[in-house]
């Protein structure tokens, strides 16, 4: 496996346009404004419920208004990554409104794929300890856990590597690109098998690139912050008390004279520093997008889909099987319960059957009334 950095690198670069897709930074800012609010009604409301006494009530408040905010702000995301994604596809811009669509679309995806994930790493620790358990014989367990404790090491480290570095940054991109829940495993689990180094040194040349960005950004952004800063202290007369910190200057200034500057100042540089974040965070996706399609876009994975569609179903089937034994269990449980509840409380209905021809008696009948069998228990 060879690697190929000058192919790597212009294709890259290419991740820099996103800054002027106007339509993915709508979308971004959106989803960001939206997840704020709902943040911000729900943090109010769980404050208002903790002074009125209801402390529980407010925090699942609070806790529900997280969950939603979070959800609105992936919705932001999914929405831009597929607008980054036709960008780099150079088709066509989807409608702003398609993209919407398209970003609450990919979400119900993206939660079963992370539930996917963590159903994974839950059979590789299950799997781990029972391995692990097995050191523990007497004799042969130090021999044993000689070979079992590189190979658990192994399988945590590649899985973990694997996570990080294809599936954490690719995932979203194939979900994008109108791939299942099984399609997307089974080609992130491909590209790690024949790409792994490949796709490492393509997200190693992300992180540099967003460095590099971000430092041109932000320093543009607060060298002129500074600046401004500068020039505006000669203009707007403010005095400024020794040893008070900043933001109890600034809070302050809010009830003196130029105390309305100061607010816009901080607004002001607020949005410029959120435009930056924005901006990196555009180049990220635009980046991952980048590297969806070199290595993972067009690659067949139709045999691990089967596999993993053939494990999936066995899954299913073990827990149908088991579901089904579970209510039979509990059907026959509950059906001998009603039995001895009914003997109970009729305690002179039929309690056994004849011994000779097995036709049903009661406790009281001294002989059958089907053969006319003594029955025992009566007298000789």
């Amino acid at each position: 496996m060879s690697l190929s950095i000058s192919s790597d690198v212009p294709s890259l670069l290419r991740a820099l346009d996103a800054i002027r897709n106007g339509r993915a930074y709508a979308a971004l800012l959106l989803g960001g404004l939206a997840a704020g609010v709902v943040a911000a009604v729900a943090g109010y409301f769980s404050i208002r419920m903790q002074m009125w006494g209801m402390g529980s009530v407010g925090m699942l408040l609070a806790a529900v208004g997280f969950i939603v905010a979070a959800l609105l702000f992936m919705v932001g995301i999914s929405a831009a990554g597929t607008s980054l994604l036709d960008q780099a596809r150079g088709i066509a811009q989807r409608p702003f409104t398609g993209l919407l669509f398209a970003g609450v679309a990919a979400l119900g995806r993206l939660l079963l794929l992370f539930l996917a994930l963590l159903l994974i790493y839950a059979v590789i620790w299950v799997g781990a300890l029972i391995v692990l358990f097995l050191t523990k014989i007497p004799v042969l367990g130090p021999l044993l856990y000689l070979v079992v404790f590189p190979l658990v090491a192994l399988v945590f480290g590649l899985f973990g590597f694997v996570v990080l570095f294809v599936v954490n940054p690719l995932a979203a991109p194939a979900i994008w690109d109108g791939s299942g829940v099984l399609q997307t495993l089974a080609k992130l689990a491909k590209v790690a098998r024949l790409d792994l180094l490949k796709v490492v040194l393509s997200q190693s040349l992300l992180f540099l690139l967003l460095l590099f960005a971000s430092s041109i950004l932000f320093g543009v952004v607060f060298s002129g912050i500074g600046m401004t800063s500068a020039l505006s202290a000669l203009i707007i007369d403010i005095p400024r008390p020794m040893g008070v910190s900043d933001a109890l200057y600034m809070l302050q200034g809010m009830s003196r004279s130029g105390g309305g500057h100061i607010a816009a100042a901080a607004v002001g540089s607020g949005l410029l520093i959120g435009a930056a974040t924005m901006a990196v965070l555009l180049i990220a996706i635009s980046g991952n997008c980048l590297i969806y399609l070199q290595f993972a876009a067009d690659i067949d994975a139709s045999d691990m889909e089967g596999a993993l569609r053939q494990q999936a179903q066995k899954i299913k089937s073990k827990a149908e099987a088991a579901r089904e034994q579970a209510r039979q269990h509990t059907a026959a449980a509950q059906k001998s319960w009603q039995e001895r509840q009914q003997q109970a409380a009729t305690p002179n209905a039929v309690a056994t059957v004849c011994s000779n021809c097995q036709s049903p008696v009661t406790a009281d009948d001294v002989f059958c009334g089907s053969c006319g069998h003594k029955q025992p228990g009566h007298g000789g």
